[in-house]
């Protein structure tokens, strides 16, 4: 499987969920006050999904593409060490399967498994923390707790 392939499977397989979260979250706003008041006042339809229900949909949005970005990885990873996946590609799940493959940790040399899986720890949870701190900074909520308004 190279590249293509393996990202087009990635995306066949990665948009259902994040679909169904904001569908609930824009169907959620819909039913909303501030909703009706801008139908009723006139607002276009176009209009009203920018001005208002961006706002509350963007962090939403970037989370769920940066929690994609974790899932991604994470599916490559396991793809690459069952070997279903080009072996030349130089990726964390290829340097396992490699490790695997030789019998690493038989031979002594931990280290060929220990460094992609420490950097693959590192990689999910400074992934989690960009979601977490773009979700607080840019959702309107707690903007404006920070205010203080």
């Amino acid at each position: 499987m190279n590249l293509v392939t393996l990202g087009l499977l990635l995306a066949f397989f990665g948009w259902a969920w994040d679909a169904r979260v904001i569908r609930s979250l824009i169907l959620s706003l819909r039913e909303r006050e501030f909703t009706q008041t801008a139908i009723l006042s006139g607002t276009g339809t176009l209009r009203l999904v920018l001005h208002e229900y961006l706002p509350y949909a963007t962090p939403l949005v970037f989370s769920t593409l940066i929690n994609n970005m974790s899932w991604a990885i994470g599916l490559e990873m396991t793809l690459a060490i069952l070997g279903l996946v080009s072996v030349e590609i130089p990726t964390l799940g290829t340097m396992l399967y490699w490790a695997i493959n030789y019998q690493a940790i038989l031979l002594g040399r931990w280290w060929w498994v220990l460094t992609p899986i420490t950097l693959s720890i590192l990689l999910f949870v400074a992934l989690y923390w960009l979601s977490v701190s773009i979700s607080e900074y840019l959702d309107p909520r707690t903007r404006i707790q920070r205010v203080g308004a």
